[in-house]
């Protein structure tokens, strides 16, 4: 081969590289939804839940606080709901667990959660009832 049409080829090679690198996207609106699951605590309970006149840690809402901290399972797991039958979080059927079902369009207890606010879609609904089955 030549070397000018080598050089020709290593050209269109690079340019149509350099094409297909810029049409790739910087980065993602809701990667989430591409890297499954993250931290629940932190990802879901505390900006959706555990904020000011909801589930905070100042003055929680029916005495729930879900703030994402260490003491969260404790104060969750196989723990009695106030209002509503059942347990916030059941460990023998997470999803009758009241963290997941008050957060279902139909549920028994009540309004949807949370209350003010958009409502969890079916994918943080899906990370929510994985991250109660895990406990």
């Amino acid at each position: 081969m030549s070397k000018p049409r080598a050089a020709v080829l290593c050209f269109v090679a690079i340019s149509g590289l350099t094409t297909l690198l810029a049409a790739c996207p910087g980065s993602l609106e809701n990667p989430e939804q591409f890297m499954g699951c993250q931290d629940v605590p932190t990802t879901i309970l505390g900006p959706r839940c555990a904020t000011a006149n909801c589930h905070d840690a100042e003055e929680p809402v029916a005495e729930l606080d879900l703030t994402p901290d260490s003491g969260l399972e404790a104060r969750i797991v196989d723990v009695d709901g106030t209002g509503c039958m059942g347990k916030l979080v059941d460990t023998a059927a997470p999803d009758q667990s009241l963290i997941y079902t008050k957060c279902l369009a139909t549920n028994s207890c009540q309004s949807q959660m949370p209350v003010t606010g958009e409502k969890l879609t079916d994918e943080e609904l899906e990370c929510l009832l994985e991250y109660l089955t895990e406990l």
